[in-house]
């Protein structure tokens, strides 16, 4: 809520806005669900919720497919920096995906402190605590300071942005096809 035209949902409306479609789409014989996060670790709390309460109620199967968990493997051979919002990783995906929307001579670096028990990025190893999404206080920090930039976009590369996607697209294929099995 701290850049303009945002809009906020909260969890427990979001929770069960997707019951609500995971349930309606099963009343049309779906059975099995791939959840896409387009909002990386952010929305996971809230996603498994709702994909456990479909599993237990509607006995179904769910899995969620989130980039930052599903490129663990890559982004360090990327030479990627820390998760952040709007660092080098999501802004090289953007970059090659949309390359007409990115602007690099808009990007803007903020790295926030580090806190030594406690990172949102799933590869860190220090990691101890887990993720709670950032207070309104705090986002408004990093958009005073970088437009809203958690990292470094300053870093973004449009190559390794298409390197991160094609991994992205194999990974999800993987998932597809175990899930079909």
């Amino acid at each position: 809520m701290v850049l303009p035209g945002t809009v906020t949902v909260r969890p427990e409306v979001l929770i069960e806005l997707l019951y609500d479609v995971l349930q309606s789409l099963v009343e049309h014989g779906c059975r099995k669900f791939v959840l896409l996060n387009g909002h990386r670790v952010v929305n996971i709390s809230w996603l498994q919720i709702a994909a456990e309460r479909a599993q237990r109620q509607l006995k179904v199967r769910v899995v969620i497919f989130d980039p930052a968990y599903m490129s663990r493997d890559i982004v360090d051979e990327l030479g990627f920096g820390p998760l952040g919002h709007a660092e080098e990783i999501e802004s090289s995906h953007l970059w090659f995906c949309y390359p007409d929307l990115y602007r690099p001579d808009r990007a803007m670096d903020f790295v926030p402190d580090q806190d030594e028990l406690y990172r949102i990025d799933p590869r860190a190893t220090g990691d101890t605590l887990c993720y709670v999404p950032s207070t309104r206080e705090s986002m408004q920090q990093s958009v005073d300071r970088a437009k809203g930039t958690s990292g470094c976009p300053t870093k973004a590369s449009r190559d390794k942005g298409k390197v991160y996607h094609q991994h992205l697209v194999r990974r999800l294929i993987e998932v597809i096809k175990r899930f079909d099995a």
